[in-house]
């Protein structure tokens, strides 16, 4: 029983030093604890609080009161959909979808089709969208055809390495994006405006959790570092464009939101679902959303009033819409 007790006492110790020491992870999340910070925060609270129940009181009710606090105060910093689940926005659809037929709002949907899969390809085509950002594309043929019977015109289509934009309206400029499956199109849009519009899928995360592992550490702060290059090269496309022209980006960052990788991100551009979005704005895996790594993004040109993460019945991946109004043209 000695033992034991001398066990629950030490299990008891490690919860509020294990939570302290997570606090201090997701705080400044360093390339070194990549392996530790992509992990769900909501799994390590509940790994520390089953801690903290399973030592109970061994150590006395303050030595329990502090576990308990410091799981509770790291889920508060930094569990995202606590903000989303919090938020209750006031949209009147009927408002904005009559600017979108008059031109002054449009519907930004992103969506990865799961290796070329056709069905996820047309659920992101039902979404009454004005622009559609896909990642891991079928044949641009096939795409081509879908476009045709789903788009309204006048609509265009552009696409990269494995990445393409269908929009309504004239293509301008057609860039790929040096280093990265991305692509970047100037466009036209049926109101006369012009807008940049930006899509990629970033490099895949390491799929390995066995922290017991030195490898795998290294092979997850290589991963984070290989990909803040290529989100740079994105980010740089993007300033060489005039700054007067809106900008909306979207696409499989294949990281969760607060990795350091964003730090490249150009910072006038703002996260549509932190400013609209509400519900449960997780994405992957799509039966099970744990983490929100596909993102949409504008510039203060356009104000976002209503952003979603919607499951599908043909990707691994939820889709994410985003609805924006032209600032220019709101009032």
């Amino acid at each position: 029983m000695r033992v034991l007790k001398l066990a629950r006492l030490a299990v008891g110790i490690l919860s509020p030093a294990l939570g302290v020491a997570m606090l201090f992870a997701f705080s400044s999340r360093p390339d070194f604890l990549a392996a530790v910070t992509v992990l769900p925060v909501f799994v390590w609270f509940l790994f520390g609080v089953g801690l903290s129940l399973l030592a109970g009181r061994a150590g006395g009710g303050r030595l329990l009161a502090a576990g308990l606090s410091a799981w509770l105060l790291f889920l508060v910093l930094y569990a995202p959909e606590l903000r989303s689940l919090l938020r209750f926005p006031i949209h009147n659809d009927a408002e904005w979808e009559a600017a979108q037929e008059g031109g002054s709002a449009l519907r930004v949907v992103t969506l990865n089709c799961f290796v070329g899969t056709h069905g996820a390809v047309e659920e992101a085509l039902s979404q009454n969208a004005d622009i559609v950002m896909v990642q891991e594309i079928p044949p641009p043929r096939e795409l081509l055809a879908m476009g045709e019977r789903s788009m309204r015109k006048p609509w265009d289509i552009v696409w990269g390495n494995d990445v393409a934009i269908l929009f309504r309206g004239e293509l301008v400029e057609q860039r790929a994006i040096e280093g990265t499956h991305g692509v970047g199109a100037l466009i036209r849009l049926p109101s006369g405006e012009q807008l940049l519009a930006v899509t990629f899928r970033l490099r895949s995360a390491v799929f390995n959790a066995n922290l017991l592992l030195p490898s795998v550490w290294r092979k997850h702060s290589t991963n984070r570092q290989a990909r803040r290059n290529e989100l740079r090269a994105v980010a740089q496309f993007v300033s060489s464009f005039p700054r007067d022209v809106p900008v909306v980006l979207g696409g499989d960052f294949n990281a969760p939101v607060g990795d350091p990788v964003f730090e490249e991100m150009p910072e006038e551009l703002r996260d549509a679902f932190e400013e609209a979005g509400s519900g449960w704005g997780n994405t992957i895996f799509n039966s099970f959303p744990i983490h929100r790594i596909d993102r949409i993004f504008a510039s203060p040109h356009l104000e976002c009033v209503k952003a979603r993460a919607l499951k599908t019945e043909h990707s691994d991946h939820r889709l994410v819409s985003a609805d924006l109004v032209l600032r220019e043209k709101a009032g």
